[in-house]
């Protein structure tokens, strides 16, 4: 079953970062959730880059809001598994 980013969040314990990816995506891509606002459960807005084969990604690039500020784009859909055992230290260039 897909979740939003934010019941991901809520079911680890609510803690950042943590790794998800969208379910259509392939393996060796996710996103590191770096920060969560969450004022009304499961909906907010959620923080972080793209990563690619383990190194940080521009797939973001094309929304302007997360180039911005990190804004993930539609972290309020219901298509996104977590991700374990990835590297979470990966910082944005």
């Amino acid at each position: 079953m897909s979740l939003n980013i934010f019941q991901i969040w809520d079911s680890i314990g609510r803690k950042t970062p943590f790794a998800v990816r969208r379910e259509d995506w392939g393996e060796v891509f996710y996103a590191i959730v770096e920060k969560i606002e969450c004022e009304k459960m499961p909906y907010g807005k959620a923080y972080g880059i793209s990563v690619a084969f383990g190194k940080y990604s521009n797939h973001f690039e094309y929304n302007k809001n997360w180039k911005k500020s990190k804004l993930i784009p539609n972290c309020g859909n219901y298509q996104w598994a977590l991700v374990e055992n990835v590297d979470l230290t990966i910082e944005r260039k």
